[in-house]
């Protein structure tokens, strides 16, 4: 099973995807107000919310860079989403791991997930991105949804490109007809339960 946290930049890459092998979580107060002006409620869950849930599971790892207190194992940087793939050094290494974080950039990370799910459907794999090497002292940020202020102090540069296509795709989905019946469809398969994360 993945577990997806997704926002406004990764929600169209999930249009017409099978996702009878995901949960899906809206990670995002902006994503979560689209979809109550497009009649659907849909309970924001943040990833920075869950990530020390999960830290806590046994037999885990993570993908996508070093120095965590965890094992992990680092990624290729990948340019282009095409390039994304399991390659055989990583099955190798995540085949003993029963728990799998993966912690690089949307929709990267989601693609990586749903091929390492194909390959081993009975591990959990949680998409948490940059949440992993949150700072404490911007977690509080998470409750007045102001969690890209943190993000702002300490990554710029990455920020504000978010934030950019963010406006973008908030008024693309609003105004534009092309993908209504996707994303309407992604919106229904939205998860309210935490639980589910918990229970894994």
């Amino acid at each position: 099973m993945t577990y997806h946290f997704v926002n406004l930049v990764s929600v169209s890459w999930f249009f017409g995807k099978d996702l009878n092998s995901s949960t899906l979580f809206c990670d995002g107060f902006t994503l979560a107000l689209l979809s109550r002006i497009k009649g659907l409620r849909v309970k924001q869950i943040s990833g920075p919310s869950m990530v020390d849930s999960v830290k806590n599971l046994p037999n885990l790892t993570i993908l996508g860079g070093s120095g965590f207190d965890i094992d992990s194992h680092e990624l290729p940087f990948w340019d282009d989403l095409g390039d994304v793939s399991l390659t055989t050094e990583i099955s190798d290494y995540i085949e003993e791991y029963d728990n799998i974080i993966v912690a690089i950039s949307s929709p990267k990370q989601d693609k990586l997930a749903l091929d390492i799910n194909a390959k081993f459907p009975d591990k959990h794999i949680y998409c948490f991105g940059a949440a992993v090497k949150m700072k404490d002292e911007i977690k509080y940020l998470e409750k007045y949804n102001l969690m890209w202020l943190g993000f702002l102090r300490n990554q710029p540069k990455r920020t504000i490109i978010k934030i950019s296509i963010s406006i973008q795709r908030f008024f693309s989905l609003l105004i534009l007809r092309k993908n209504k019946k996707e994303f309407r469809t992604v919106l229904k398969s939205f998860s309210n339960d935490i639980a589910s994360i918990k229970r894994a």
